[in-house]
């Protein structure tokens, strides 16, 4: 179950992306879901993270390495 379905365009690395960060329930556990989708002209990426305990820790985490994605 996705508790937020809200999609909030950004920008990555100068690199327009759509970011979803929502609060998950799987199998009884209570988690975080982030994705964030980078657009360029000839090219998509996704990245996709969970994460079931330290949530704050690991969204952190996520958000850093989402900043780090850079295409050719």
């Amino acid at each position: 179950k996705l508790d937020s379905k809200t999609i909030t365009k950004t920008k990555i690395n100068n690199q327009t992306a759509y970011v979803l960060e929502t609060k998950i329930k799987y199998d009884k556990k209570e988690g975080i879901m982030y994705q964030a989708v980078l657009l360029t002209e000839n090219t998509t990426l996704l990245f996709m993270a969970s994460a079931y305990s330290d949530i704050d820790n690991y969204l952190y985490k996520f958000k850093k390495t989402a900043e780090t994605i850079k295409t050719k």
